[in-house]
């Protein structure tokens, strides 16, 4: 602290004087607290540690006293937090210094501040570089008038008796050394240590954050998440639907933000997607100084088809060279409203007809699975495969992978094909997996294959192409209602294909 007063104590009285003498630190106080975007948070397991750079440990006793040289000073290693201070919070202390005219001398930190990533990757070392006072731009030397000289010469500095306090943005990695420390964009916010009037407030990084980036939707027409800014002037630009740019409000979706606040609501409306296929939405959230933040929405109806793409060569001797793994998934325990297959006159291709379509029998399966169909794991044996009963072959797994072309058979036994199933393996390049959890499709999930792909609106055909595929009912094979293929006697209710399949979650 420093203080003077001057005053004539002799004014002829004896008694006891009390003269009030103002009192400043000498000292500058340096708090620097965190904040996270782009995914970033906070390490549950590590640590904040500070090491301060080119602090000054002496200065003059009075504010006006004779100048003194400061002494630069660095600590000798990294430190934890204060006690007190709470985790995320670093407090040190400096008398004054001056760098306008000498850089080397520049008062800095360098953090280790523990985070996670938006993947979840743990940066244990992860090092920041902290100036103490705000930057100029880099080029501000270049040809600077007074006025940005006087800026920079009153900015170079640390003052006694203020308070310079930092927030720092964590949203990319630091360095995993100290020694290659990451400059870090931070506001700085300079008060006066005694009376805690603001003399500077300056904003050194500009940011746009959107809550959720990645959004599923299953069987839902709306989400809601929220964004955060460091200007109030948001907007949604750039919308796709399934790759193609529209209008806000076209295609059925509607994506609409809370106007002129740093922090709000981005409301998204979409209508189910008809095709039983999944929507994919896009659309950028940027703010006034161009700061952008790609946004992208899956779309599911309440029963859809998708698709993983195979590692393995699909099979097959008559055209067949399909290498999808289709993905049938159901949101909803109520197949009443599953429409009766329409479309039996679908181009195949050239050189390939329809082998006696019989929309009466594709009739007779959607009605099946409208009245008997129950949405759940089918159950297994021991060895993983299906059981043959009547309640377990009204099941329809709630997400179901159909093997691809790589897994076609020729005709064959209920008993061949069953261990065809549970020998079966598979690579997903999608994933880069390996399955080998294959089992026999219930009766209503073949039922199910052969209605989607002739349904006219539905998207995806040509799942299965032959004339007649085995279930898990070992009575007698499925017959499909407008077969591509496997229109020859070796094809029969007792002697058939099988498509593999397996249960797969969400």
């Amino acid at each position: 602290m420093d203080g003077t007063a001057a005053n004539i104590l002799n004014d002829g009285r004896i008694v006891n004087k009390e003269i009030a003498v103002a009192l400043k630190r000498a000292a500058a106080k340096i708090r620097v607290s965190t904040a996270y975007t782009n995914g970033f948070s906070a390490s549950t397991g590590g640590t904040m540690t500070k090491k301060l750079f080119q602090y000054v440990t002496n200065a003059s006793v009075l504010e006006n006293g004779s100048p003194v040289v400061p002494q630069l000073q660095s600590m000798s290693g990294f430190t934890g937090i204060t006690p007190g201070t709470g985790t995320d919070k670093i407090i040190v202390y400096s008398y004054p210094n001056d760098w306008s005219l000498r850089k080397q001398n520049e008062t800095y930190l360098i953090v280790n501040i523990p985070a996670t990533g938006p993947d979840g990757t743990e940066y244990a070392q992860n090092y920041y570089k902290v100036p103490v006072n705000f930057r100029l731009p880099a080029d501000d030397t270049a040809n600077p008038s007074e006025e940005q000289e006087a800026e920079r010469n009153a900015i170079y500095r640390l003052e006694r008796n203020h308070l310079y306090d930092i927030t720092v943005l964590i949203d990319q990695p630091g360095s995993p050394t100290p020694e290659t420390a990451k400059e870090i964009s931070a506001n700085y916010t300079i008060e006066d240590w005694t009376t805690k009037e603001i003399l500077v407030s300056v904003e050194g990084f500009n940011f746009i954050y959107v809550e959720d980036t990645d959004i599923k939707l299953p069987n839902s027409t709306k989400f809601t998440t929220t964004f955060q800014s460091s200007t109030p002037d948001v907007e949604i630009s750039d919308i796709t639907v399934n790759g193609q740019a529209i209008e806000n409000g076209n295609a059925g979706v509607f994506i609409n933000n809370t106007q002129g606040v740093k922090t709000g609501d981005i409301i998204i409306i979409s209508a189910l997607p008809e095709n039983f296929v999944a929507k994919e939405i896009a659309f950028t959230v940027k703010n006034g100084v161009g700061l952008t933040q790609e946004v992208k929405v899956l779309q599911y109806p309440a029963l859809y088809i998708g698709s993983d793409i195979s590692a393995d060569a699909p099979g097959g001797s008559q055209g067949q060279n399909n290498n999808k793994m289709f993905v049938i998934g159901s949101f909803v325990a109520d197949f009443s409203s599953l429409p009766d297959p329409d479309e039996f006159d679908e181009d195949f291709g050239a050189g390939y007809t329809h082998y006696a379509a019989n929309p009466a029998l594709g009739k007779s399966y959607a009605e099946y699975i409208r009245n008997n169909a129950v949405l759940g794991n089918p159950l297994t044996d021991s060895n993983g495969q299906t059981i043959d009963t009547e309640e377990n072959n009204r099941r329809i797994s709630p997400r179901l992978m159909l093997a691809s072309q790589h897994g076609v058979t020729t005709a064959d036994s209920y008993l061949n094909s069953r261990a065809k199933c549970e020998s079966y393996v598979e690579n997903d390049a999608t994933t880069n997996e390996t399955y080998s959890d294959w089992r026999m499709p219930t009766l209503a999930e073949v039922y199910l294959i052969d209605v989607l792909q002739n349904i006219k609106v539905a998207e995806v055909k040509k799942i299965l192409e032959g004339s007649w595929y085995w279930s898990a009912r070992a009575s007698s094979t499925v017959q499909f209602m407008d077969p591509r293929v496997g229109n020859t006697a070796s094809f029969n209710p007792k002697h058939s294909s099988v498509r593999c399949v397996r249960d797969v979650k969400f």
